[in-house]
């Protein structure tokens, strides 16, 4: 062959297409939790279990454990890993897309959103991340007079860090207060920083729930007036450690589910105020029924059943500034494994409608003796006979925390006196609307009954 039609040839070879290699589809991660199941894992994505397994080669689903990576089909063109969350306090729809790697229509079509006022503090969100550990959150906002090169340095990553992360061009790119975001352990990072007073604003749990006590906690740079409300009820803020506040107020156990109103002011020594407010959700808490009781009709009487509600709420309104516990509480019994009635129960009373729910914990006495304990160190406010709560005693603990112990058979203590932990401040008995002998156990936060169950399950600041 000549060298003319072997170059030809090779030419012509070189214009012939060789056959693509089809890429495989990309598919985002889930990494199992504590408690999740494939079939949890499937609802939470809108899929099947058997597509799970199928598209993992799963051989024995009934070994999937935690820390388990997980393809998850049907969301074909997103990567990374998926990581279940509530909405941090101070974020919208509009400032997740400036952060998050989803674009809008996948952020929408993960979370199955039909509209950007779904997205609101508390609310479930799935969001992406490029790994397991690290994710993109709030890191710091753009004060006036602040160059990007200065806050940068400030918080010790490099301005080019921060610029990409943001998808920005340039300085020129940003505006005053504007929140930049950087990869960071989320349990790091700070959710709130808008204002240059204010580091951290911190509500748990998110999202709220009926019954439950919730802790709002507040970060400064300097020392500042706080005020605010939450759910309708007013904050009372106290000094934790420097610059830090801390406010504890209790979610009624009767209130609606939906989204409700968490507001803050401050105010800084010069009196300049700063405000900020959002929607929350709110979710339902299950509350079982007990069986019909039978009581004195009188104890149901409003004539005596509203005085009485009047004096224990103004005894246990005031937040007095003087914290008096510190980690676990004290069991009220000694054995406290026998109850007869769990807190925010629906009741009926004398074949009555189920209209009635329970404020408290009521515990049978299961144990050698019938010691009444203190459950944290405070002070006496009640300690009297009552129609319908029987021999009541009440101590405050400070900060809005108040523990109540109705229907006792004897009272040993009196309005005033400083109890501590542990202390026998009576003995179980059987008086006031009661149809056997118990201690009804009560834990009031922010002028709320709560749960009691967690205050001597978790320790609370």
């Amino acid at each position: 062959m000549s060298l003319k039609r072997l170059i030809f040839a090779l030419l012509i070879s070189l214009m012939i297409p060789l056959p693509v290699q089809a890429q495989a589809p990309t598919y985002p991660i889930y990494v199992i939790q504590p408690g999740d199941t494939l079939n949890a894992v499937a609802i939470l994505f809108s899929t099947t279990t058997d597509e799970i397994i199928q598209l993992n080669n799963i051989t024995n689903p009934n070994f999937i454990s935690e820390g388990t990576e997980l393809f998850i089909p049907g969301l074909q063109g997103i990567s990374g890993y998926l990581v279940k969350t509530a909405v941090p306090l101070g974020e919208t729809y509009y400032s997740l897309l400036e952060h998050s790697p989803l674009s809008a229509s996948d952020l929408a079509r993960i979370n199955r959103l039909t509209s950007p006022n779904e997205v609101f503090s508390g609310a479930p969100l799935i969001t992406a991340q490029s790994s397991a550990e690290t994710t993109l959150l709030p890191f710091i906002s753009i004060q006036p007079g602040v160059t990007l090169l200065e806050a940068a340095v400030l918080q010790g990553i490099s301005p080019a860090s921060l610029l990409n992360q943001n998808t920005l061009q340039g300085s020129w790119d940003i505006v005053n207060h504007q929140t930049l975001y950087s990869a960071q352990n989320a349990e790091d990072a700070s959710l709130f920083t808008r204002n240059s007073s204010i580091r951290d604003i911190n509500i748990s749990p998110l999202p709220l729930m009926q019954g439950k006590t919730i802790v709002i906690k507040v970060k400064t740079n300097e020392p500042l007036t706080l005020t605010g409300s939450l759910n309708d009820h007013e904050l009372h803020f106290f000094p934790a450690e420097e610059n830090e506040y801390i406010a504890l107020q209790g979610i009624d156990r009767r209130v609606e589910p939906g989204t409700t109103v968490f507001s803050l002011s401050a105010a800084d020594a010069i009196g300049e105020v700063y405000s900020f407010s959002q929607n929350i959700l709110l979710v339902k808490d299950f509350f079982p029924r007990d069986p019909m009781l039978y009581v004195d009709p009188r104890s149901l009487d409003p004539t005596v059943t509203e005085p009485e509600e009047l004096l224990v709420s103004s005894l246990t309104t005031p937040a007095t500034p003087i914290r008096r516990w510190d980690g676990y509480f004290y069991k009220p019994l000694d054995r406290t494994d026998c109850t007869s009635s769990v807190f925010g129960s629906i009741r009926g009373y004398n074949d009555s409608a189920f209209i009635y729910t329970h404020g408290g914990m009521d515990f049978i006495v299961c144990a050698s003796n019938l010691n009444i304990y203190a459950v944290a160190p405070g002070t006496v406010v009640l300690a009297e006979f009552l129609e319908v709560r029987g021999n009541a005693v009440v101590i405050d603990h400070g900060w809005g925390v108040y523990s109540g112990y109705w229907h006792q058979s004897e009272l040993m203590v009196k309005v005033g006196d400083q109890v501590e932990a542990g202390q026998i401040i009576g003995q179980v008995g059987t008086t006031g609307r009661s149809n056997g002998a118990h201690l009804h156990l009560e834990m009031i936060v922010g002028g709320v009954q709560v749960e009691p169950l967690d205050w001597l399950t978790q320790i609370f600041p």
